[in-house]
């Protein structure tokens, strides 16, 4: 027996997780707005950011305000590699016109979404109650500080893998209330879809895989 566990213990080592599935454009924004409807206005906003800017979900929750350059000729995220969840590749993400003003409005008046939660006076046999939440950028520092007393001084990656994990399935079944047939990978949705569907969108456009990689 305890040779056979350490077989299987074998087998399994350097089984790797398969990539994070990839969205549509039109899509990603209802899964944006899904997120921000179930989990919140903040984790919507870190989901947007790999999104628009092909982040790493790591590099998103190390962002500080002063990494944020919209005042510069070519507006830019710098992703310093200062700490552990952007060390991968530290350097410049410059920021598409389209996502400019969307960047601007996020840094000087937030995000407010309604929020959907349960409640012990919801109604419903749920008990549920909509309510406005809203994420607002800090002055100074990490964009998503972590709760009082934690290990790490931003949001750790954990967090918002678990709240992912958690609304992929219930996205599915969201979308299949269309009457429309929809794959089952969206139910595998995961951090780095965001990244994988920026760079789906820019390979649609003609860019190398290479040069993609590179502009994410």
């Amino acid at each position: 027996m305890k040779s056979m566990k350490k077989k299987n213990r074998k087998s399994r080592k350097g089984i790797k997780a398969g990539q994070a599935p990839a969205l549509s454009a039109k899509l990603w924004k209802e899964w944006i707005k899904f997120v921000g409807a179930h989990c919140g206005a903040r984790i919507a906003v870190i989901l947007a950011l790999t999104g628009n800017f092909g982040l790493r979900c790591g590099e998103a929750l190390a962002l500080k305000r002063e990494d944020i350059n919209l005042n510069s000729d070519i507006p830019k995220i710098r992703i310093s590699g200062d700490t552990q969840g952007n060390r991968k590749s530290p350097g410049d993400v410059y920021v598409r016109k389209r996502h400019i003003q969307w960047l601007r409005d996020l840094m000087q008046k937030g995000w407010t979404v309604m929020r959907t939660k349960g409640h012990k006076h919801g109604t419903g046999a749920k008990k549920v109650i909509q309510c406005e939440d809203t994420y607002t950028v800090p002055e100074k520092g990490f964009l998503f500080t972590s709760r009082q007393n934690a290990k790490t001084e931003s949001l750790h990656y954990h967090a918002v893998y678990a709240h992912v994990r958690k609304q992929a399935p219930k996205f599915l079944e969201f979308l299949k209330q269309s009457g429309q047939q929809w794959s089952s990978e969206i139910s595998k949705l995961r951090p780095h879809s965001g990244r994988a569907t920026l760079i789906t969108e820019l390979m649609g456009e003609g860019m190398s895989t290479a040069l993609s990689m590179k502009h994410a």
